[in-house]
């Protein structure tokens, strides 16, 4: 017992000179640091904490720091310990000043009051619908800076209603060159989101032709988190039921094109099983969707709606429509990427043609009898689901064989440096090629888009320029 008496008369033992030499050199830079930022009265002050050890020593830098303007300004710092932020109140009346001037507006919260509710104002949320306006990125940017700059020195109260923010808004806008046009499109898209409207994009393609590239893309420009492949679908489903076997079919030897076709129908149906409840989702909550992949077969999707049952037998102008597109296909022809000229070789018409989702009954009796009872009920489930107003957008990529050539042959390259493969270039070329053209029998549930390699921006353009026209035609009809 006296031993640890001793030991506790002893006192805490002493602190090693290289150590306090240490902590006087971080003290000493946080104070420097604090002195660099010119901090006018008034403004709060938020130093993130990196190492928890060092926080009292930070915390006591600042006060030391701030002590120096205090008899100046008639203002106090009070230190919240719930953030490790420094306030400035003043003495008179414990009141913030209005942050109107300051150099941190990021550090402020507006708040955008909507009726009997409020959120806080997001500056990528308003560069986000901007951009979805086809705003250039940049411009889209700079005016949702501006704005929050603009509310914080005219708001005092850091409240504002939802009305005068868009009032703002639209006057920077104008200002930088976007003018009526783009506003009413504003007020279209913010429509759009307050109402989820179900948006369904399914994009399809043979294989190698940068369909998740420009699927992943779509959605950062759009917003859309929600983008899934099939790819992926398939290795999921193939994890939970061994009745969906999995398998590549770009290195399986087919007896004939046949085969190889009824390998890729089987493929595709069994992907579209395991997108029922994402789409689901899509009609119910109005969460949007990019489906894509190579497994992807629009009519398996999308029917259009008014139309029992399409005709097989093509026009003569729909025939010659198509051949322009196999003219692309043989490099015998260019396609234009623009709105105007999508009519010089789609079926489709991007304003007329509506389509709806439905889900495929069973092909045959085999099919029937492996189904199970949850798929049976999904079905049902789906064809009870209100569609009014739902935008669905089938999208077909085609690609023509030099271009198409010229991919797989990076790809066989990327693949043969991991294993051995007897699948050759011309071999690879052809069997995707009839996948496109089997693909192409359904032209008139999609919208043909030439996936050409070196007009990428251009194509992602177009499909933007087509998804905003559908939204803006179910806007017209007053749909949402």
């Amino acid at each position: 017992m006296s031993t640890n008496k001793e030991e506790d008369n002893r006192g805490p033992p002493p602190v090693d000179e290289n150590v306090k030499q240490e902590r006087a050199g971080q003290e000493e830079k946080v104070v420097r640091d604090i002195r660099r930022m010119k901090t006018k009265e008034g403004e709060e002050i938020t130093y993130e904490i990196e190492d928890s050890d060092q926080e009292e020593l930070k915390l006591a830098a600042k006060r030391r720091a701030m002590a120096g303007r205090q008899g100046e300004s008639g203002t106090v710092f009070r230190e919240d310990r719930r953030d490790h932020a420094l306030t400035s109140v003043k003495e008179e009346d414990e009141k913030p000043e209005g942050p109107g001037g300051t150099k941190f507006p990021d550090l402020v919260k507006v708040r955008i009051k909507l009726e009997d509710h409020y959120y806080i104002f997001s500056r990528f949320l308003i560069s986000r619908i901007l951009r979805l306006c086809r705003v250039d990125e940049v411009r889209a940017l700079e005016i949702a800076k501006k704005l929050k700059k603009l509310i914080i020195e005219q708001r005092p109260t850091l409240e504002i209603k939802q009305s005068e923010m868009e009032t703002q808004l639209f006057e920077l806008m104008e200002s930088n060159g976007y003018g009526s046009v783009y506003v009413e499109r504003y007020k279209m898209m913010s429509r759009f989101y307050q109402k989820r409207v179900p948006l369904l994009i399914v994009i399809g393609g043979t294989f190698c032709i940068g369909k998740s590239m420009i699927a992943t893309t779509l959605g950062e420009m759009l917003n859309i988190s929600n983008v899934l492949s099939t790819d992926i679908v398939e290795i999921i489903m193939n994890k939970l039921d061994a009745r969906f076997p999995l398998s590549n079919m770009q290195f399986q030897q087919f007896p004939n094109s046949d085969d190889m076709l009824n390998e890729y129908k089987r493929k595709c149906r069994i992907a579209r099983k395991g997108f029922y409840t994402d789409i689901q989702k899509c009609l119910k909550e109005g969460k949007p969707l990019v489906i894509e992949g190579f497994s992807v077969d629009p009519s398996l999707y999308v029917t259009r709606e008014g139309v029992q049952e399409e005709s097989k037998v093509l026009s003569e102008e729909e025939k010659a429509k198509l051949e322009r597109v196999r003219e692309y296909i043989r490099n015998e022809r260019s396609l234009e990427l623009s709105l105007k000229a999508l009519s010089e070789y789609n079926i489709t018409n991007v304003h007329e043609d509506r389509f709806r989702v439905f889900t495929p009954e069973p092909e045959n009796l085999n099919e029937e009898i492996a189904e199970g009872a949850r798929e049976r009920v999904v079905r049902k489930e789906m064809k009870a689901i209100d569609q009014t107003g739902a935008i669905v957008v089938p999208i077909l990529l085609v690609i023509n064989r030099r271009d198409h050539r010229y991919f797989l042959e990076n790809f066989l390259l990327r693949v043969s440096q991991h294993k051995q493969i007897d699948t050759n270039i011309d071999q690879l070329l052809e069997r995707n090629q009839q996948v496109q053209d089997y693909l192409l029998e359904r032209a008139r549930l999609v919208t043909i888009l030439p996936a050409d390699i070196d007009k990428f921006d251009e194509l992602l353009n177009l499909i933007h320029d087509l998804i905003l026209t559908r939204i803006e035609d179910a806007y017209r009809r007053n749909e949402f």
